[in-house]
């Protein structure tokens, strides 16, 4: 039985590409957070948290003055944070792609065509 699946919500529907290019907007102070939020179709508080957590990661400035700076609360930030401390080499444009949350998948994309192509 084939079932089609309508999805009900219109949550985190933005694309990594305008993603990461309202993220640059917002870092060269190109515009402000609401106009990159509408513009580019994201939400507002997420694209300040991410510009928040870049600068972390490039060591603009410190957890309370990021935190008072793009107005996200300061634990946030620096539990997210914890990412780029584990993870040296990661870039900012690889923490700011969208996951499953706390959901991990058991398969590698590979393991997921051999199962498929069988």
């Amino acid at each position: 039985m084939v079932r089609k699946y309508v999805r009900k919500t219109e949550r985190q529907v933005w694309s990594d590409e305008h993603m990461q290019v309202a993220i640059n907007a917002l870092a060269n102070k190109e515009m402000g957070a609401p106009k990159a939020a509408k513009q580019f179709n994201a939400p507002q508080t997420t694209l300040e948290g991410q510009v928040a957590i870049n600068a972390l990661a490039n060591k603009e400035m410190g957890a309370p003055k990021a935190a008072k700076q793009f107005n996200a609360p300061q634990t946030t930030l620096e539990g997210r944070f914890k990412v780029f401390r584990k993870n040296p080499n990661m870039t900012a444009a690889a923490a700011s792609t969208k996951s499953l949350g706390a959901f991990k998948t058991v398969f590698s994309s590979e393991q997921e065509q051999d199962i498929l192509t069988q």
